[in-house]
C-alpha cells in the first residue's frame, strides 16, 4: 500500500510541474485505470487484514478481499486492450489467484516441513491434493491468456514478450517438475518419517523458491512489453 500511494504521488507529480498535492491531479489520476486499481488492491488487502485480525469467522470476508486484489489487475495490462474483455479477465483472475496460492503456500510449506512429524505430512499431502486442480486451472488459465494474447506461434520467437513467455513457460516446467518430486517421493518419505526427509523437502522447497522467483522475473519481462510486438 505504502509502494502504490508513493507511484501515485509521483504521477501527481510528474503531471503537476512538481506539485504533488494538487486536488485536481488526484481526482483525475484516482478515476483512472491505474487509480482504480490501486483502489481496488486498497481495498482488498484492507479486508484481508481485517480477517486476519477477526480470525476463522471472517473468511468469506477475507476471501473476498483476496479477489478484490486479484481482479484490481483487471483495470491495467495488456488484458485492457484485447478482446474478448470478459474472458480475458476472467482468465487472468484465474491465473492469479492459482499462482498466488502456489507461491504463498512455499514458505509456509518449508516451515512444517523443517519441523518433521505426522502433522508436517498431513499438511503437505492435503495441500498436494489441492494443489493439482489449482495448478490445473494456472495452466488452463495461462494458456487461454497466451492463446488470445499473442494470437500467433511466430510471435513467441520474434517478439521480446513471446521470448519472455517462452522463459516463463520453461521455468512452470522445473515448478512442476518440483511439485511432482515433492509428491512423489519427498512426501511419502516424509509421511513414513524417515530420518531427514523434512530437511530434504524444506531444502527442496528453497530452490522451488528461487525458481518462482525467476517466474516472477519473467512475469515482469511480460508487462513491459506489447504481446503484438513493437508498434
Amino acid at each position: 500500500m505504502v509502494v502504490s500511494l508513493a507511484w501515485l504521488a509521483s504521477q501527481v507529480a510528474l503531471a503537476s510541474d512538481g506539485d504533488v498535492l494538487d486536488p485536481e491531479i488526484w481526482t483525475v489520476m484516482l478515476t483512472s485505470r491505474p487509480g482504480i486499481s490501486v483502489i481496488t488492491t486498497w481495498a482488498g488487502l484492507l479486508a484481508v487484514g481485517l480477517a486476519t485480525w477477526i480470525g476463522p469467522g471472517a473468511m468469506v470476508f477475507g476471501a473476498a478481499g483476496i479477489l478484490a486484489i486479484a481482479a484490481s489487475f483487471t483495470a491495467v495490462g495488456h488484458t485492457t486492450q484485447h478482446q474478448p474483455r470478459t474472458l480475458l479477465a476472467t482468465a487472468l483472475v484465474v491465473h492469479l489467484l492459482a499462482v498466488s496460492f502456489w507461491a504463498g503456500s512455499l514458505w509456509p510449506l518449508a516451515l512444517a516441513s523443517r519441523r518433521g512429524g505426522p502433522t508436517a505430512a498431513r499438511l503437505v499431502e492435503g495441500w498436494a491434493r489441492a494443489a493439482g486442480w489449482i495448478v490445473g486451472g494456472l495452466v488452463l488459465a495461462g494458456a487461454v491468456l497466451a492463446w488470445l494474447l499473442v494470437g500467433r506461434l511466430d510471435a513467441l520467437v520474434t517478439t521480446p514478450y513471446g521470448l519472455a513467455l517462452l522463459a516463463k513457460v520453461g521455468l512452470v516446467g522445473v515448478l512442476l517438475g518440483f511439485a511432482a518430486w515433492h509428491r512423489f517421493r519427498l512426501t511419502p518419505a516424509l509421511a513414513a518419517n524417515t530420518p531427514g526427509s523434512g530437511a530434504r523437502l524444506a531444502a527442496s522447497i528453497g530452490w522451488e523458491t528461487l525458481v518462482m522467483i525467476a517466474v516472477f522475473w519473467a512475469v515482469a519481462e511480460m508487462t513491459s512489453t506489447s504481446p503484438q510486438g513493437e508498434g
